[in-house]
């Protein structure tokens, strides 16, 4: 607010510029989507993927707007996809491409941290694909992984000019107290300049995510979660083209096992 309204600058200018770059990250997206869907099951496919994507009423409603929320969802696809890329045919460019693009992830949002979970769902795919490949090679592309986070660590760095206080900028950290792990990580982080300061200071962040929210279900308001909480806001929130697609992928790839597996192999085999 005092940023936007409070300093002599022209807000509608600013907004507008910030509008057409979430614009940008959007239809950036839009082309990831067709092309990785192209590559994978052809023209067709990726022309499907590509019309889900521009009609979700989600996609509609939030590419316009000034939040970090489609920037996040362009660099956790592009990281995925870059990790995937890498697996296929491991060598220290796509270690560093790969790098690059989990840092820019890290710096967009920390709930993308999601995507370990991603890579590491990968990697046990390309290992029950193409183990004995992985196997073999197992030193190599355990440096390699070492190189790509080591590139995105730099990423961090790099994004705020390489200095523990860009611009002189100070944080309240004894407000920020001892009491959770994630605040003693912080603290840590700022001590040994594992991080920049700001990036150690927004880590408290976290403690949003591992604690208890309010939330509303089935007409009952409550503190903390429900087994069935994510699975009914994912249908509810999902259009019924997408959900349709959904369940005829599931039963594709059930009835061509064989094929499925066969492209899946030839994706990671090398």
């Amino acid at each position: 607010e005092t940023y936007l309204f409070k300093m002599g600058l022209d807000h509608r200018s600013l907004l507008g510029r910030a509008r057409m770059m979430n614009a940008a990250f959007g239809a950036v997206l839009g082309l990831l989507i067709f092309a990785w869907t192209r590559k994978v099951g052809g023209i067709l496919a990726g022309v499907l993927a590509l019309a889900l994507y521009v009609l979700s009423p989600a996609v509609i409603a939030i590419a316009s707007l000034v939040t970090i929320d489609v920037g996040a969802a362009l660099w956790l696809n592009a990281a995925v996809w870059a990790y995937a890329w890498f697996l296929h045919a491991p060598s220290w460019r796509r270690a560093v491409l790969a790098g690059l693009v989990l840092g820019a992830l890290l710096l967009t949002k920390f709930s993308a941290l999601a995507y370990f979970a991603l890579a590491g769902a990968i990697f046990l795919i390309g290992l029950a694909l193409a183990g004995p490949q992985i196997r073999r090679t197992w030193r190599r592309i355990l440096a390699l992984h070492g190189i790509g986070l080591f590139v995105a660590w730099l990423a961090i760095w790099a994004f705020f000019g390489f200095r523990a206080a860009p611009g002189g900028a100070t944080h309240p950290w004894g407000e920020m107290g001892q009491g959770t792990k994630v605040e003693r990580a912080a603290q840590i982080a700022r001590t040994l300049h594992l991080l920049p300061d700001p990036y150690a200071f927004d880590l408290r962040g976290f403690r949003l995510l591992v604690g208890k929210r309010y939330s509303f279900l089935h007409g009952e308001h409550r503190y903390g979660g429900s087994w069935d909480y994510f699975p009914i806001t994912f249908g509810v929130k999902s259009t019924i083209a997408f959900l349709t697609a959904l369940a005829l992928a599931a039963i594709i790839a059930a009835t061509h096992a064989r094929r499925v597996a066969g492209i899946l192999r030839s994706n990671f085999a090398h």
